[in-house]
């Protein structure tokens, strides 16, 4: 009788892993390293920065350069995001808007630079 009940409940459990549609096997995962204000959710993927809006929809690439980005934090007005870039090497904290654009360079140090809060 057991043995027949876990029997079943294995089919039954991978009848649902088989059916699942296309669309749940292939959604995006690993976000990483999420930051929120009031209006936005930046996190990072795939070495790269990406913000949403707290109601949804698609998320916006922000950084796009050769290298890894990562650790974003928003201002406290949200206006911009901090993070780590490893770019030519080297490990720097950048600030870029929210809204995109070209990020600035603040630290120079030579060593290890990683955004904290």
């Amino acid at each position: 009788m057991l043995r027949s009940a876990l029997r079943s409940c294995l089919l039954v459990l991978l009848a649902a892993a088989l059916g699942r549609p296309a669309a749940a096997q292939d959604a995006t995962q690993l976000l990483r390293q999420p930051t929120v204000s009031q209006s936005h959710i930046v996190f990072a993927h795939a070495g790269e920065l990406w913000r949403v809006g707290h109601d949804g929809g698609d998320a916006e690439r922000l950084t796009s350069f050769p290298g890894v980005a990562s650790h974003p934090r928003l201002s406290p007005d949200g206006a911009h995001v901090a993070f780590s870039g490893e770019y030519n090497g080297q490990m720097d904290v950048y600030v870029v808007p929210v809204d995109g654009g070209t990020p600035e360079r603040l630290t120079w140090h030579p060593g290890t630079d990683e955004v904290q809060g």
